[in-house]
C-alpha cells in the first residue's frame, strides 16, 4: 500500500512514510521539516548565543582532552647500539662477581617413585580388582615402605648404589604381586 506525501506529492510505500500530526511526509521532508522547526524554536526562545558558547566550550574541552592524551602518548624513541671496542670488553670481563647461596645441586633421590609410576601402578592395581580406597591404601604403603627402607639403610651407611637395588627390587615385588 502505498500513500502519498503531503508537500512532494510523491507516492511512497506506507513503511518508509512518517505520520506528523495527522499529516504524511517523506523522509526528505521529514528533515526539512525538523530543520525548520529547530531553527525557529532557537530564534523565538532566545538561546542562540548561549548554543554558540556551549558548543565552543565544548570543542574547547575536547581539544583540551585531545591534548593531554596526546602527551601521555609520546612516540617511542629508538636508541643507536653502541658496540664497545674490544679492549673495553676485556677490562669488564676482568671483574668478575663471586657467587652468593648454595652451590651444591641437591641430588635427587634414586628410590624416588614418580607421579606417573605411582598413576601407572594404581591403574594397574585397578585393573586386577581392588577397590578404590585399596589401590589407594596399597601405593601410600608403597611409598612409606620404601621411605622407610631407605632410612634403615641409611641407618646402616650402605652405598646409594645398594639402598637404589634394594628400593628397585621392592618396587619389582610390588608390581608383580
Amino acid at each position: 500500500m502505498e500513500k502519498e506525501c503531503d508537500i512532494c506529492k510523491e507516492k511512497i510505500k506506507l513503511k518508509k512514510i512518517a505520520k506528523i500530526r495527522g499529516k504524511y511526509y517523506c523522509k526528505k521532508c521529514k528533515k526539512k521539516l525538523r530543520e525548520q522547526r529547530t531553527k525557529e524554536t532557537i530564534e523565538e526562545s532566545g538561546i542562540k548565543e548561549e548554543l554558540k558558547n556551549l558548543e565552543r566550550k565544548m570543542h574547547r574541552d575536547y581539544q583540551r582532552e585531545y591534548y593531554k592524551q596526546k602527551q601521555l602518548i609520546k612516540p617511542l624513541k629508538l636508541k643507536s647500539i653502541e658496540i664497545k671496542p674490544i679492549e673495553k670488553r676485556k677490562q669488564d670481563i676482568e671483574y668478575i662477581p663471586k657467587i652468593r647461596g648454595q652451590l651444591k645441586k641437591k641430588l635427587r633421590k634414586q628410590n624416588y617413585i614418580s607421579f606417573q609410576e605411582k598413576q601407572l601402578l594404581f591403574k594397574s592395581l585397578i585393573k586386577r580388582g581392588f577397590a578404590y580406597e585399596d589401590a589407594d591404601e596399597r601405593v601410600k604403603k608403597l611409598v612409606r615402605s620404601q621411605n622407610e627402607l631407605t632410612k634403615k639403610l641409611r641407618k646402616q651407611n650402605k652405598p646409594e648404589s645398594e639402598i637404589k637395588l634394594k628400593s628397585q627390587e621392592l618396587l619389582e615385588k610390588l608390581w608383580n604381586y
